[in-house]
C-alpha cells in the first residue's frame, strides 16, 4: 500500500486513481455495494458536478445550467421513470425559491418572514464562538419561521424563556403548536419558567424521574409546512449561559 493509504477503515469508491494506489498483497478485497450502490455512486457524481460547477463559476449562469440539463437528460435515456416529464429541467438562469408569502397583514403589507443564519439545507456546528452565530439568536430565527416547535430540555429556566418567549408566542398566534418535554433532573428546572411557556400556550410535560432515566438529552425540532423542517440537537439547556455565551 502506498503512503497516503494508512492502515485502517475506509469507505473509499474504487476509481481508478484509488485502484492505481492499492497494492494488491496488502489489502483486503474491495466490497461489493450491493443495496448501498446508489448512495455511494450518486455522492461520488454529484462530487465531481459540484466541482465541475465551481470551475465554471467565471463562465456564463446559463452554461452551468446548460450542463447541468445535459446531464439530465442523460440520467432520464437510462431511467426515464424517474423523472417527472420535463419537471426537473433547471430553468435558466439559476434561481433558488426562498419564500411563499403567507396572507398579507391587515394593512395590507406583507412582511418577510426571518431566515435562519444557517441556510435550510445546511448542517452547522453552534459553540457561541466570537463572531459567530450564538445558540439563542439562532433559536429565535428559526422558531420565528416554524409552524410547529417539539422541545426535549431537561432544565427550563426563566432566563432562557425570556429570550425566545416572544418568538414562542409568534408560533401559537399563528395556529401553531409549541410542545415542551421538560425534567426535574438536578432540581434545576424553574417553576416560574415552566409556568411561562404553559402561559403563553405550550403544551410542557414533565419527567420526575430522576433515579432510572435521568433524562439530559436536548432537541429542538422545527417544523414547517413547506417540508424545509430543521433540528437542533446538542448541549444547550434553556438558560441564558447557554444560549448567549456559554461556550
Amino acid at each position: 500500500m502506498t503512503d497516503d493509504l494508512h492502515p485502517g477503515l475506509y469507505e473509499l469508491l474504487v476509481t481508478r486513481d484509488v485502484e492505481s494506489r492499492l497494492d494488491a498483497d496488502g489489502v483486503m478485497p474491495p466490497d461489493a455495494l450491493d443495496e448501498r450502490s446508489p448512495e455511494v455512486l450518486g455522492r461520488h457524481v454529484g462530487n465531481l458536478v459540484e466541482r465541475v460547477l465551481r470551475d465554471m463559476k467565471s463562465t456564463d449562469p446559463a452554461e452551468q445550467v446548460d450542463v447541468v440539463n445535459r446531464l439530465l437528460g442523460l440520467l432520464r435515456e437510462q431511467s426515464p421513470q424517474s423523472f417527472d416529464a420535463d419537471g426537473d429541467v433547471v430553468v435558466a438562469p439559476a434561481r433558488e425559491l426562498t419564500e411563499v408569502a403567507g396572507p398579507a397583514s391587515p394593512t395590507g403589507a406583507y412582511q418577510p418572514l426571518q431566515r435562519p443564519a444557517i441556510p435550510l439545507s445546511d448542517s452547522a456546528l453552534l459553540v457561541n464562538g466570537r463572531g459567530e452565530p450564538a445558540v439563542g439568536n439562532q433559536l429565535n430565527r428559526e422558531i420565528s419561521s416554524a409552524d410547529r416547535v417539539d422541545v426535549l430540555i431537561p432544565f427550563v429556566r426563566w432566563t432562557g424563556v425570556r429570550i425566545i418567549r416572544d418568538q414562542l408566542a409568534g408560533v401559537i398566534l399563528r395556529g401553531g403548536t409549541v410542545r415542551v418535554i421538560a425534567s426535574t433532573y438536578l432540581a434545576s428546572s424553574e417553576a416560574k419558567a415552566l409556568e411561562a411557556l404553559i402561559d403563553l400556550g405550550a403544551a410542557v410535560r414533565v419527567s420526575y424521574d430522576t433515579g432510572t432515566t435521568r433524562m439530559h438529552a436536548k432537541a429542538w425540532l422545527f417544523e414547517r409546512n413547506s417540508g424545509f423542517s430543521t433540528a437542533l440537537i446538542g448541549s444547550s439547556n434553556l438558560s441564558r449561559t447557554a444560549l448567549l455565551d456559554g461556550v
